[in-house]
């Protein structure tokens, strides 16, 4: 076989990838998102029946209302954390453990938390579902805290209503618990054909 027989036939080859990839693909339409939110302590917590199915931790501060601003207008929705599988890379996948997990880091100040553990930061998990103007957002979540502030990556996961096939990101931060903090991020939502 010649090089050029060669070329065509790769050419060709990507030709229907991509047409069976664009046919199959779906196009997004994106919002950016951002303002402020608060969590508060549920201890009913609500999470287990809004968004079923996940092993939520449940013990007395571990689940929350949220209270969510978007420029003017007010939303909520409630969360909580879970327990999670990790993998930690140096001991193989043999070796699971799970969230949240209690970091004693090398040179940083330790504190006692709820548990009598001494501690630095603390990595935590959990799922979110936030009733929007519209529909629906439901999110998997992972963060850091260390004290009263934390961190937090709410991946979307799926939605209701008009965000029902929803994907997107939402970073939020502060001393989200109480006081509260401030979140940006991207909800993006199919366009239909």
């Amino acid at each position: 076989m010649n090089k050029d027989k060669i070329i065509s036939s790769i050419m060709l080859l990507a030709a229907g990838v991509l047409s069976i990839t664009g046919s199959e693909a779906t196009e997004y339409q994106c919002n950016l998102v951002s303002g402020s939110v608060v969590l508060v302590p549920d201890a009913g917590c609500d999470i287990k029946k809004a968004y079923p199915g996940f092993a939520y931790v449940g013990l007395p501060n571990t689940c929350f209302s949220v209270r969510l601003t978007m420029g003017k207008q007010k939303f909520s929705g409630v969360a909580g954390l879970t327990a999670e599988g990790m993998t930690h890379p140096l001991e193989g996948s043999q070796t699971q453990r799970g969230t949240p997990a209690i970091l004693k880091e090398q040179g940083l100040p330790a504190v006692t938390n709820e548990f009598g553990l001494a501690e630095s930061r603390r990595v935590f998990t959990g799922r979110t579902a936030l009733s929007l103007a519209g529909g629906k957002v439901y999110t998997a979540d992972a963060g850091v805290a260390a004290g009263p502030s934390s961190t937090e990556q709410l991946l979307i996961t799926e939605g209701s209503g008009i965000y029902s096939g929803a994907k997107g990101t939402i970073y939020a931060a502060g001393d989200l618990v109480g006081k509260g903090g401030g979140y940006f991020g991207k909800i993006c939502t199919p366009v239909s054909p």
